[in-house]
């Protein structure tokens, strides 16, 4: 087991970015840690020319480059030996930015509250057009007067596939009730899965439509999604998982995991961290999905540490037989 300090970082909350084998970035909202094989690593220091700093998300792009979103500005930037911006795009006030994602061949799509903004990249300047916005069937259903609905979604890319992208629309209404006895605020929430191509302009697969029934507590059920090379895993509710072919988008294989936290998934292995039971890791090996294999992983006493896991918690996997995980300001590497 390896077991690394990160007391440096002013704040927690941080995210995971896989570079290469052995190398990788641990960032928050304020700060980036660059990892070398050794372990070792560097404080970097971007975007330097903002008013006011506010890392929303670090993705790694094509040719060595990287993808970020700091306050409502995309940067394209390149790592070593320092942080080098190669292109910084400014957006209007009215057009928040939630996410961004490049295609294969250059093009950066961004995603506001409803739409989604196609950037073609010049050397001066760059060309920023809305291609789609979010379809009013994506919401819940007004079925009670006075409901607040509220409306997110986010974008995927797809591999191999230059013209498709995933998207994940999930809605959510509430509803005060105060009839007769019966009081309080009433959730209902809706998610739809669907690919959307971006040459066309237009949806075409819808994969799977999760209505949930009212509860009278926030069911927070917006789907999680991980992509690899031959599925989609996504997980609704933190009940069900659901795999996904990417030849054709059909769902395979439906699992019920009941109060899981945390998934991870690295080719066939899919790492579960049981809510329950904060110290143990579940594997499963979906190699033969007729038969899936399942492993548990008793992480409290590998570090000999119980209540384990928070809500900042980060799974991945480092290589191919060790996983990553965090707790607090420290990073574990485990062999499985």
């Amino acid at each position: 087991m390896t077991k690394i300090s990160i007391n440096s970082m002013s704040y927690r909350n941080f995210e995971y970015v896989k570079i290469k084998k052995g190398k990788f970035l641990i960032y928050n909202s304020q700060e980036i840690l660059l990892f070398n094989k050794n372990l070792c690593y560097k404080k970097l220091f971007p975007f330097l020319d903002d008013d006011e700093m506010n890392i929303k998300l670090i993705k790694k792009i094509s040719c060595g480059k990287f993808l970020s979103l700091n306050n409502n500005n995309i940067y394209i930037f390149t790592l070593e030996p320092e942080i080098k911006i190669i292109k910084k795009i400014k957006f209007e006030k009215n057009k928040w930015i939630r996410n961004a994602i490049e295609l294969k061949n250059g093009i950066i799509l961004a995603s506001t509250d409803n739409s989604i903004l196609k950037i073609i990249i010049n050397d001066k300047k760059e060309e920023i057009n809305e291609i789609f916005r979010i379809p009013d069937e994506c919401k819940v259903k007004n079925i009670k007067k006075k409901m607040e609905i509220d409306l997110y979604f986010s974008i995927y890319n797809l591999p191999n596939n230059d013209n498709t992208i995933l998207i994940n629309s999930y809605s959510i209404g509430n509803y005060y009730q105060s009839e007769g006895c019966v009081q309080g605020t009433l959730y209902y929430s809706k998610n739809m899965l669907f690919t959307f191509n971006v040459n066309e302009c237009k949806i075409v697969h819808y994969i799977k439509t999760l209505e949930n029934d009212p509860y009278n507590i926030n069911p927070h059920t917006q789907l999680s999604i991980i992509i690899n090379s031959k599925y989609i895993i996504a997980s609704n509710n933190n009940n069900k998982i659901y795999i996904i072919y990417l030849s054709n988008y059909q769902i395979v294989k439906e699992l019920n995991i009941d109060n899981f936290k945390i998934f991870s998934f690295y080719e066939n292995k899919l790492f579960i961290i049981n809510k329950r039971s904060y110290e143990q890791l579940d594997l499963y090996d979906f190699t033969d999905l007729t038969k899936i294999k399942y492993q548990n992983i008793p992480l409290g006493e590998i570090i000999n540490c119980q209540e384990l896991f928070y809500y900042d918690t980060i799974i991945d996997s480092y290589s191919d037989d060790k996983i990553l995980f965090t707790k607090g300001n420290y990073i574990y590497i485990i062999k499985f």
